[in-house]
């Protein structure tokens, strides 16, 4: 089974597990964004072709939205991208999304 863990730094500096996601496949690439006052956006490029989107609650570490788009059945590779300012990521595979924050909801 694939998952992926969510730590959180303690005031003292050690690590605390935050969350866990179970995944439909091994990971490929991982990126998180943060926008404004907005929730942080945890992304999930998957070898099998799948992009997960997560958000995360910042108070309790949860993850209070998931969603999954199939891109192809080629890994999704994630890339950090400044587009007029706005902090973005693409997910590259044998198509490409652009994930932009008005597009977060």
């Amino acid at each position: 089974s694939h998952t992926t863990r969510l730590l959180g730094i303690q005031s003292d500096g050690s690590l605390q597990s935050a969350a866990v996601q179970a995944l439909p496949g091994p990971v490929s690439s991982l990126a998180m964004l943060q926008v404004g006052s907005d929730q942080p956006v945890f992304l999930v490029g998957l070898q099998n072709g799948i992009l997960l989107r997560l958000k995360l609650d910042v108070m309790s570490g949860q993850i209070t939205d998931r969603r999954t788009r199939f891109l192809s059945p080629r890994p999704v590779r994630l890339h950090h991208v400044s587009v007029g300012g706005v902090e973005t990521c693409f997910a590259l595979s044998t198509s490409v999304w652009v994930l932009h924050p008005q597009s977060w909801g």
